[in-house]
């Protein structure tokens, strides 16, 4: 990219910056519940295997989820209006609205891992999808599909710490998800923004589709996240 595009891309990208930096502050402020006065002699509990498998889940599943902006970047290159951006983005919101409730209501019957699951492979084949659309209607289509993972993921992976975690440790737990998922914004998007300038979008959206797939691997195969009563 030249020229303006490229001045504009490293913008983004420097401004990924802030939500990393609001990740620091969210770690620095949240601390464990203090315990109720009759299990101050009770010793702190480990956090579970099963929420340091998913904080691992959650790491790489970071490392491929760069900043927003990209998919608009991507789009712009391929031929949408700035007009259509705007149109575009407000149906990933509002597919987002319509579905948040309904699918956290699923969660409940099915499972967290199962949903999650589910909002981890969409976003992997969005991604792939951005690396390989040609035409507008795929571009609507993918930002659509985009919308459901926000809907299937956001509120499901928190939902799924609280579950995993007891409540005196749900604190800590918290914030290392927070960290987790905040901090890594800014590198991920600098690996993929380094990947565009480097082999351009169809490498940045190629590798960020591999590496959430790493991710939804980790939630499949490990065992402690895998309920006696969820099977595989």
């Amino acid at each position: 990219m030249l020229g303006h595009e490229e001045t504009g891309l490293r913008t983004v990208f420097a401004l990924a910056a802030l939500p990393a930096i609001a990740g620091l502050f969210t770690l620095r402020q949240v601390r464990d519940a203090p315990p109720a006065p009759r299990d101050r002699e009770l010793p702190r509990t480990p956090l579970p295997s099963a929420f340091r498998a998913l904080l691992v889940a959650t790491v790489v599943f970071g490392l491929a989820n760069s900043s927003d902006t990209l998919l608009l970047l991507r789009a712009r290159s391929a031929g949408l209006s700035a007009a259509q951006l705007a149109f575009a983005y407000a149906a990933v919101n509002l597919v987002y609205a319509l579905l948040a409730v309904p699918l956290g209501a699923l969660s409940d019957r099915i499972g967290r891992r199962r949903l999650l699951i589910a909002g981890w492979a969409v976003y992997a084949a969005v991604y792939a999808g951005f690396a390989a659309a040609t035409s507008a209607w795929q571009l609507w289509t993918l930002f659509a599909a985009y919308g459901v993972y926000y809907a299937s993921a956001e509120g499901t992976v928190k939902a799924w710490v609280g579950d995993l975690v007891p409540v005196q440790r749900r604190g800590a737990a918290y914030g290392l998800y927070a960290a987790a998922a905040g901090l890594l914004v800014l590198p991920a998007s600098v690996i993929a923004g380094g990947l565009w300038d480097a082999a351009g979008p169809n490498w940045a959206f190629g590798v960020g589709a591999v590496t959430a797939t790493v991710a939804l691997a980790i939630l499949v195969l490990s065992p402690s996240l895998r309920p006696a009563g969820e099977g595989n």
